[in-house]
């Protein structure tokens, strides 16, 4: 198993696709919904196993006169191989971006079946926030790292 940095087209393709599959496309949304206007800004990971992607996670910052925080987005992880540690692994990764990059908190948007993992994780649960597609209720989340 390692951790990658999507480097070339063809990665990103497999990257992109793997977010669809595990986080749009069993909500009939279409190819291109996995992705917004902050990709190109943002630092992105990839668990592979032979090839394969497994799993991944987008952070991005945002710095204002006055705070400087990161957000984490899009984090999914084949069903296969959840409950195994990899999530956290790639989860720590993303963090350790933001302190390469002197971010001291970070926040989230969880989806119901994903609180426990973020509170397992040092994340804390502050309030609902957006509900997705019409039924996937999300939960805002931060941790100071």
């Amino acid at each position: 198993m390692q951790i990658k940095i999507p480097q070339n087209k063809i990665e990103f393709s497999l990257y992109y696709n793997f977010r669809w599959k595990e986080l749009r496309k069993s909500f009939g949304e279409p190819l291109g919904s996995e992705k917004d206007n902050l990709e190109g800004e943002s630092h992105h990971l990839m668990l592979v196993e032979k090839e394969k992607v497994v799993g991944v996670g987008r952070i991005h910052f945002i710095i204002k006169s006055s705070t400087k925080k990161a957000q984490i987005r899009y984090m999914a992880i084949n069903k296969k191989y959840q409950r195994k540690g990899y999530g956290s692994v790639l989860l720590l990764e993303l963090e350790k971006i933001a302190l390469d990059n002197n971010i001291t908190s970070i926040f989230l948007h969880a989806r119901e079946r994903a609180v426990s993992f973020y509170i397992k994780n040092n994340y804390y649960k502050n309030k609902k926030s957006h509900l997705l597609f019409g039924s996937v209720q999300h939960w805002l989340m931060d941790k100071k790292i």
